[in-house]
């Protein structure tokens, strides 16, 4: 599945941090003895193109998908499940609740110890939009460009916020994410639309690059992310249940690490899994 995921992702040489006034760069840290330590390098991809290549690489592997199907409730002594809509129990062997930030599985395991799952508030926010290659290479613009077919992060370091830009899909979009202070009053979200104006006349003191860059975004394609964080859990597992990714750990984007610690978690719990022979070892399995 990795060879897949390259094929689409983009592999990352360094990071670049720029002062937000006139772009000059402040740090550099490379990224390079990544692929020298761990025998591959880190990559940024579109989630979709992750999502595809697991979902594909999970078929391959025999595994049954089942869309729209929301998890109701759950047996956790005996890994058991009930679908919304459906009056029977799901049986199986092991339950593994990757059901992200918003998590079924993760309040109910809270409530078995009287615990209420708490949101908190960061007081930060996150725009959200990609440029198409296309967009960016009709502009002629030397350093928009440079920002696409380099496989390097930007980040630019102002006041009250910073911005990150880095390529995806083989280089064909930049994406690109612009931290502020929070000003949604809404719940926890991440798909609040985003307005250009505000955006523009936040950024409104910044570089002329990044005044380019958000010229380019289109207005129906801006989301507004709420940053909130939640309490950390007393465990993951119980019985045979076990919480993986956000369910389990949900992440704030800074180091934009969620997705990989998801799926750390899997191929620790596939190896944890592994070493057993019998469904009586799956809860120490489990622990």
């Amino acid at each position: 599945m990795l060879d897949l995921l390259r094929l689409q992702a983009v592999p990352l040489e360094a990071l670049s941090l720029r002062r937000y006034a006139d772009d000059n760069e402040l740090a550099r840290v490379s990224m390079i003895n990544i692929k020298q330590t761990y025998g591959v390098p880190i990559l940024v991809a579109h989630r979709a193109d992750l999502q595809r290549v697991l979902k594909d690489g999970a078929e391959d592997f025999g595994a049954r998908i089942q869309t729209r199907s929301y998890v109701e409730n759950i047996d956790f002594e005996n890994a058991r499940i009930m679908i919304k809509g459906c009056s029977k129990w799901l049986q199986s062997d092991v339950v593994i609740a990757a059901d992200g930030i918003k998590s079924t599985i993760r309040k109910k395991m809270l409530a078995l110890n009287g615990q209420v799952d708490q949101v908190r508030e960061t007081g930060d926010a996150a725009w959200r939009a990609i440029i198409s290659a296309e967009k960016i290479h009709a502009t002629k613009d030397a350093s928009l460009i440079e920002a696409l077919n380099n496989p390097v992060v930007l980040r630019w370091m102002g006041p009250n916020g910073h911005i990150m830009s880095y390529p995806i899909r083989n280089h064909h979009f930049l994406n690109l994410v612009l931290l502020h202070p929070d000003k949604i009053g809404t719940k926890e979200s991440w798909t609040t639309k985003g307005n250009k104006k505000e955006i523009v006349e936040f950024y409104k003191n910044w570089n002329i690059r990044v005044k380019k860059l958000l010229d380019l975004i289109l207005e129906r394609e801006i989301l507004e992310w709420k940053l909130c964080d939640h309490i950390s859990l007393p465990t993951w597992t119980k019985s045979k249940v076990a919480l993986m990714g956000d369910a389990a750990h949900p992440m704030l984007p800074y180091v934009g690490q969620g997705a990989a610690q998801a799926v750390e978690d899997g191929a620790v719990l596939g190896a944890c899994l592994a070493m057993i022979s019998s469904t009586e070892e799956i809860n120490p399995a489990l622990k």
